[in-house]
C-alpha cells in the first residue's frame, strides 16, 4: 500500500515539474527595446515591392514630433536566422508568401510580453493587400503592448500617493517614477521633471509631466476646439521661461492633432503637438489627455512634454504617454 501511495505522489511530482517548466517557458522574459521591431522577410523581398510596402507602415512618421522619426526601429533578418533567443524578441513581423492569405496577432508564444504579427499573401499583389489593409492594425498591436509594459514594469519606482498634494486634494492620480523630481505640487497645478543628459553631445534636456483641473460648465464637445489655448492660459500662469515676461505656449505655426480618446473609462482628447517658450529658442513636442470628469463636473488635463534639442524624442513621448496611461480618477 505505501508503495503504491508513493508511486501516486511520485508521478503526481513529476506532472507538476512538468506543468512549471511549461508555464516558466512561456514566462520567459522577452529580450528587445520598446519601439524596437524585428522583420522576417528574405532579403530580395525587403528589397523589392513587398519590403516597399512594409517600410511605409513600419517607418511611418510619428505625430507630433519636431523631426521626423519612425514608429519603429527596424531590424530585418532572414527566415533561416530566426532561432534562439531571437524568437524571444517582445516584437516581431513575419512575413512571406505561402499558400493562403493570412493576418494573424499572437501573444507571448516564445516570452511575455510579445507580439508576433504574421502575414502571408500567396503572391506579392495579395502579400502587398495584406500590409496595406492592416496598417493601423499592425502598429496598434506592438504599440500598445509596449505601453502595455511599461505600465506593469516600470523602470523604476513610483512617488507614493500620500506625498503629492495635488493627487489628494483633486482626487486622482497616475505613477510618475522616482527619477521625477518636484518642481511644483499645489492644490491646482502639479508638475515633476526628469533631468536628461547625452553625453555625446553634451546637451541637458528633459521630460515633464503636469496636470492640473479645470471647472466644465459648457459641452464637452466643445473642449475640443479650445485645448490650444487652454494650454496657453496655464502656461503663462505656471510654466515660465528663462526670463522675465517668457512662458510656454502652443506653437502657432503647427496645428496640435486632437483625436476622440478614453482613458480611465472616461472620454478624452488625446492631442498630439508642439509647445514654443514666448520670445525664446525653446520647444518640443507634448501629449496630452483632456479628460471629461462628470461626476465632478470638471476636466482633469496631464499632459508630458519633452525638451531635448538635438536628440530624438520618440521613445521619451512613448514613456510619457505609458506615464499619463496610469491616471486614475475617484468617482
Amino acid at each position: 500500500m505505501f508503495r503504491i501511495l508513493y508511486l501516486i505522489f511520485f508521478i503526481s511530482l513529476i506532472n507538476t515539474s512538468c506543468e512549471d517548466n511549461s508555464n516558466e517557458r512561456l514566462r520567459a522574459s522577452s529580450t528587445g527595446r520598446f519601439n524596437e521591431l524585428i522583420v522576417v522577410i528574405p532579403q530580395k523581398d525587403w528589397d523589392g515591392d513587398i519590403g516597399m510596402a512594409l517600410k511605409e507602415v513600419v517607418s511611418k512618421e510619428v505625430l507630433g514630433l519636431p523631426q521626423p522619426e519612425p514608429q519603429f526601429s527596424v531590424i530585418q533578418i532572414e527566415p533561416k536566422t530566426y532561432e534562439g533567443l531571437i524568437k524571444r524578441t517582445r516584437n516581431i513581423l513575419k512575413v512571406a508568401l505561402g499558400e493562403t492569405n493570412t493576418f494573424q496577432i499572437e501573444k507571448d508564444v516564445e516570452s511575455s510580453p510579445q507580439i508576433i504579427i504574421t502575414i502571408i499573401g500567396t503572391d506579392a499583389e495579395n502579400l502587398i493587400q495584406l500590409i496595406e489593409k492592416n496598417a493601423e492594425n499592425l502598429i496598434d498591436a506592438y504599440k500598445k503592448s509596449d505601453l502595455a509594459a511599461l505600465r506593469n514594469d516600470p523602470a523604476h519606482p513610483t512617488i507614493k500617493y500620500e506625498k503629492i498634494n495635488f493627487f489628494q486634494k483633486q482626487k486622482i492620480q497616475f505613477n510618475i517614477p522616482d527619477n521625477f523630481k518636484l518642481v511644483d505640487d499645489s492644490d491646482q497645478f502639479l508638475w515633476y521633471r526628469n533631468e536628461t543628459y547625452n553625453p555625446g553631445i553634451d546637451i541637458n534636456g528633459s521630460m515633464n509631466i503636469i496636470a492640473y483641473t479645470l471647472p466644465l460648465d459648457y459641452s464637452f464637445e466643445k473642449v475640443k476646439d479650445s485645448i490650444a489655448s487652454i494650454r496657453d492660459k496655464v502656461g503663462k500662469q505656471n510654466i515660465p521661461g528663462p526670463h522675465e515676461g517668457m512662458y510656454m505656449i502652443t506653437e502657432a505655426a503647427y496645428t496640435p492633432h486632437v483625436f476622440d480618446s478614453n482613458i480611465s473609462g472616461l472620454k478624452a482628447y488625446k492631442t498630439l503637438g508642439k509647445w514654443e517658450i514666448k520670445d525664446a529658442f525653446m520647444a518640443g513636442p507634448f501629449i496630452s489627455y483632456t479628460v471629461h470628469d462628470a461626476a465632478n463636473k470638471r476636466l482633469v488635463v496631464v499632459e508630458g512634454f519633452v525638451y531635448a534639442p538635438s536628440v530624438n524624442k520618440r521613445d521619451y513621448m512613448f514613456e510619457l504617454e505609458a506615464i499619463i496611461g496610469t491616471l486614475k480618477i475617484d468617482k
